[in-house]
C-alpha cells in the first residue's frame, strides 16, 4: 500500500454528493486501403477519473487534504484512493477467482440461484475440521471506516461471523443465517493503523451457506443497490491529483470547501 492514502473525512465517507465519476476506454482503430475500419477494445487500458466538491470542512478535514496535495507534490506523486461510488472488493461476482482466500477444506461453487432472479450466488462449504475464513485481502488501511455487506442464507437456519482484520487485530460480527436470502452488514471498526485489511466468512467446522453480492464500501452505511465487480475492485493504488493548485476556500468560520480532481489507470 502506498505511503500517501487519501483521507476520509470526520463523517466517515470518502466524498460528498454529489459527485462526478468519468471512466474512459482505449479502443484503436485502424481504417485499410479499401475503406474498411476495424476496432479494438484494450481491455487492459482505462482512465477513471473524479471531481469531488467537498463542502462544510472543519479545519482538521481541510487540513489533511492540503497535507496530502503538498505530500505528493501536486501532480507529481500518487497516493491510495478508495473510490467511493465503487464495490472495493475484486471480483465480487466470481467468489471461484483467486483473488478470494480459500483455506484448505473449504470448497466454492456456483451457479445457485440469486435473489436477484438469476444464478450468480455460491455455496461455500467448510468441509474440514476446523474454523475456516474464506474473504478477501485489499492493500487499504485497516483502520478506515468501512461497511461490509452481503446476501446470505442456508439450508437450516443457523449463524455465521463476518470478519474483519488487520496486522494485529481483528473483529467477528455474529449474523444469522435464514433460510431466505437476506443481506446482512458488518460496521464494526479496526483501530490498529497498517497496510492491509481482509474482509470474509467465518464458517464453522462442517458448515455450509449461500453468498451473493459481497460488497465492501469505504463509509459507515451500506448503499441501497449492490455493485458487482467482475475485475478489480475500487481500490486505485496508484492515483494522482490533476490539479495545479489546491484552492481552500473559508466559507464560515471553522467551515471550508475544495474541489478536487483525482484519475487513475486501471
Amino acid at each position: 500500500m502506498p505511503d500517501l492514502v487519501f483521507p476520509q473525512l470526520s463523517s466517515g465517507a470518502t466524498a460528498q454528493f454529489p459527485l462526478r465519476k468519468v471512466r474512459s476506454y482505449h479502443v484503436v482503430l485502424n481504417t485499410t486501403e479499401d475503406g474498411q475500419t476495424f476496432s479494438y477494445f484494450d481491455p487492459t487500458s482505462g482512465l477513471v477519473s473524479w471531481n469531488l466538491l467537498l463542502t462544510n470542512l472543519t479545519e482538521a478535514e481541510s487540513a489533511s487534504l492540503e497535507t496530502l496535495f503538498e505530500g505528493c507534490y501536486g501532480r507529481w506523486a500518487s497516493f491510495l484512493f478508495l473510490d467511493p461510488a465503487d464495490n472495493l472488493l475484486g471480483y465480487s461476482a466470481d467468489l471461484t477467482n483467486s483473488i478470494w482466500t480459500l483455506p484448505p477444506g473449504v470448497a466454492v461453487a456456483g451457479g445457485i440461484a440469486d435473489p436477484q432472479g438469476g444464478i450468480g450466488a455460491f455455496q461455500i462449504t467448510n468441509q474440514s475440521q476446523a474454523v475456516a475464513t474464506f474473504g478477501q485481502s485489499l492493500a487499504a488501511p485497516p483502520n478506515f471506516t468501512y461497511v461490509f455487506s452481503a446476501f446470505v442464507q442456508a439450508s437450516a437456519p443457523a449463524s455465521c461471523s463476518l470478519v474483519r482484520s488487520g496486522p494485529s487485530e481483528e473483529v467477528l460480527e455474529a449474523v444469522s443465517l435464514p433460510t431466505q436470502w437476506t443481506r446482512v452488514t458488518s460496521t464494526k471498526q479496526l483501530t490498529s493503523p497498517g497496510s492491509s485489511v481482509t474482509f470474509g466468512f467465518q464458517l464453522a467446522p462442517g458448515q455450509q451457506m449461500q453468498v451473493f453480492g459481497p460488497q465492501l464500501e469505504a463509509q459507515p452505511e451500506a448503499s441501497e443497490y449492490y455493485r458487482p465487480t467482475y475485475g478489480s475492485g475500487g481500490v486505485y493504488p496508484n492515483a494522482y491529483f490533476t490539479m495545479d493548485a489546491m484552492t481552500v476556500t473559508a466559507d464560515a468560520p471553522g467551515q471550508f470547501s475544495t474541489l478536487i480532481s483525482i484519475e487513475a489507470t486501471r
